[in-house]
């Protein structure tokens, strides 16, 4: 065998582990476009008692027994990563984390130093930290959760390729998802955006029904325009309530 053959087939060889375990591993586009950090919905678990037994009545005593699992949690929220339906969202998701965990150095600072007050404060910030980081991942409106979960893939993936079956399913599945969207209305905390939201919404509707014609030419490029403007049109929507 030839010296150069002979080095081709080493190569080919050690490629085919490395191939069977990309075929044993495949991608988790389910796991992508949920929206949630388990790390942080366990948190939950001793902010709730911070708050609401702890902070409620000055127990500061409490405050300190809490603290450990609030570390604990903590660190593993830090160590979360946020699904691919998130990943517009990880500088805020970086800066919310930050956060948490400088108010959680407080925490500790007020409990070494003994300031009841320091203490009561860092608690109180603490909880608001968790809320900020709550509201990054979770969606405003079901409605939007939904619209979002079909477009992901169809951005992200099936237009990559262009998969043309995929695409076509994809836009008659959001088409569905944005006449739930039209009909949806916003939470009472919400409402003062409301305006606004229901101008982002017809801009997005719009080009909703735009691509859902252009879809039916069959023309890669147009399809690709049209998915590109409909996605620009939904992070307008979501800006709404940046």
């Amino acid at each position: 065998m030839k010296k150069g053959s002979f080095v081709v087939l080493v190569l080919v060889l050690g490629l085919i582990p490395v191939m069977a375990c990309a075929q044993d591993k495949p991608h988790d586009l389910a796991a992508e476009i949920k929206a949630e950090v388990p790390a942080l919905e366990q948190m939950h678990e001793v902010i709730y008692p911070l708050w609401h037994t702890a902070w409620a009545n000055k127990d500061t005593a409490m405050m300190v027994e809490l603290l450990p699992d609030i570390v604990k949690k903590a660190e593993a929220v830090t160590k979360s990563e946020l699904p691919g339906i998130l990943r517009d969202k990880q500088v805020k998701w970086n800066a919310a984390v930050e956060a948490l965990n400088a108010t959680v150095s407080e925490y500790k600072t007020a409990i070494e130093k003994q300031d009841k007050q320091q203490l009561l404060d860092a608690a109180e910030t603490l909880h608001r930290n968790y809320e900020m980081l709550v509201r990054i991942v979770s969606p405003v409106l079901d409605e939007m959760e939904a619209f979002h979960g079909s477009l992901y893939p169809l951005y992200h993936y099936y237009i990559a390729t262009y998969d043309a079956a995929k695409v076509e399913s994809a836009v008659a599945d959001l088409k569905v998802k944005m006449d739930a969207l039209n009909k949806a209305v916003l939470p009472e905390r919400r409402q003062k955006r409301n305006d606004a939201f229901v101008a982002a919404r017809i801009i997005l509707s719009a080009s909703v029904d735009d691509l859902v014609k252009t879809v039916e030419t069959k023309d890669e490029n147009k399809i690709k325009a049209a998915v590109e403007k409909m996605h620009t049109a939904y992070q307008g929507l979501e800006k709404v309530f940046e």
